[in-house]
C-alpha cells in the first residue's frame, strides 16, 4: 500500500507498507511477516556524481544485454553525461531516498516537437533513464517515481509522458504496461553481414 504524507511541488514523502497488515508483534518476538515501513523520499536533485555512480548498474546490464550497442561503464565519460545533462533547462532529475540512502532515480527531458507537414507540433517529457537499484526493487519505488514524473509533466503543463525500453527487457515491460504505458510505435531493426 502506498499513501502520501506529503506533498510540496514535486518533493514527496511516502510511507510504504509490506507485509500482512493483521500481524502483531508481540514483546519478545519476533515477526519476520510483521510490517515494516519505509519512509521513502522523492526529491529533485543536481547530485550527478550521484547519478552516474548508480547509473553503473543499468549500464552494466545494457552492455552485458546488447553489447554492440551499449558501452561498457565508464564512471568518468558517465558523469560528464549526467552534468551536461543536468545543465540543460529542459532537463530535471528525481531521486528516491530513504533514510539518506539512494534508491533509483528518474532522468526526464522535455521535448517540444515542431510541427511539419506530416505531423503537429507537440509537447512531452521523456522518461530517458529510471532505475531502481536491484535490491530495493518490487516495493513500489518505481512507481513513486513515475508519480513523480507525471506530477512534473502536469505542472509543465505538458500531458504526455514518453519512454522507450529494450525488447529483452520483459521486467520494464510489465512495469511500464501496469503503470498505463500503451505502445504507439515500434522500432525494428535487421543485422546485415
Amino acid at each position: 500500500m502506498i499513501r502520501k504524507c506529503s506533498l510540496k511541488k514535486i518533493i514527496s514523502i511516502y510511507l510504504l507498507k509490506f507485509g500482512n497488515p493483521n500481524l502483531v508483534a508481540k514483546p519478545g518476538f519476533a515477526l519476520k511477516d510483521a510490517k515494516k515501513i519505509y519512509m521513502i523520499e522523492i526529491t529533485e536533485t543536481k547530485d550527478f556524481r550521484l547519478l552516474a555512480e548508480m547509473n553503473e548498474e543499468i549500464q552494466t546490464l545494457h552492455h552485458s544485454s546488447y553489447p554492440s550497442v551499449f558501452k561498457p561503464f565508464d564512471k568518468e565519460s558517465v558523469t560528464n553525461f549526467f552534468e551536461a545533462s543536468l545543465e540543460n533547462e529542459n532537463a530535471v532529475a528525481f531521486i528516491a531516498k530513504e533514510n539518506g540512502t539512494a534508491l533509483g532515480y528518474v532522468l526526464l527531458f522535455i521535448i517540444h516537437f515542431a510541427d511539419n507537414p506530416f505531423q503537429y507540433s507537440r509537447s512531452y517529457v521523456l522518461v530517458d533513464q529510471i532505475l531502481v537499484l536491484e535490491q530495493y526493487r518490487t516495493k513500489g519505488i518505481g512507481k513513486l517515481l513515475l508519480e513523480a514524473t507525471f506530477s512534473f509533466a502536469q505542472s509543465k503543463k505538458i500531458n504526455l509522458v514518453e519512454l522507450n525500453h529494450w525488447s529483452r527487457n520483459d521486467a520494464a515491460r510489465r512495469f511500464f504496461n501496469k503503470s498505463g504505458f500503451n505502445y504507439y510505435n515500434e522500432k525494428m531493426w535487421k543485422l546485415l553481414g
